[in-house]
């Protein structure tokens, strides 16, 4: 029996969901680095498999509609999904989400000099 484009497009999805919750829990912490955190150290549990994945398509397209057309979800099931990710995290915007998740690393020098 042929798959549907909708099917074809969720299965997708969910190896994309796959292969990044894959990659999440090979994160380590490196010591003596203070500006990566495990999240689950300091707020108790990580963001389940859908919010990372809604936080790195919206981040990806730019938006959360282009994210939910993308993952074929609602755009409300994204909204849902990156709040949910944004209070696990104690984060305010997917900026800051994905520097606290360790997908982007600020440089050392950089925040010295922010900060200065």
């Amino acid at each position: 029996m042929a798959r549907t484009e909708a099917e074809r497009v969720r299965d997708a999805a969910q190896a994309r969901l796959r292969r990044r919750a894959k990659r999440l829990s090979g994160i380590s912490v490196a010591p003596g680095d203070s500006h990566v955190v495990n999240p689950s150290e300091i707020y108790g549990r990580l963001p389940t498999p859908r919010e990372l994945t809604a936080l790195a398509e919206a981040a990806i397209h730019g938006n959360e509609k282009e994210a939910a057309a993308c993952l074929g979800l609602s755009h409300q099931t994204i909204k849902n999904s990156i709040s949910g990710a944004h209070q696990r995290l104690g984060t305010s915007n997917i900026a800051q989400a994905l520097v606290r998740v360790g997908w982007v690393v600020i440089p050392r020098s950089v925040r010295t000099s922010i900060h200065e």
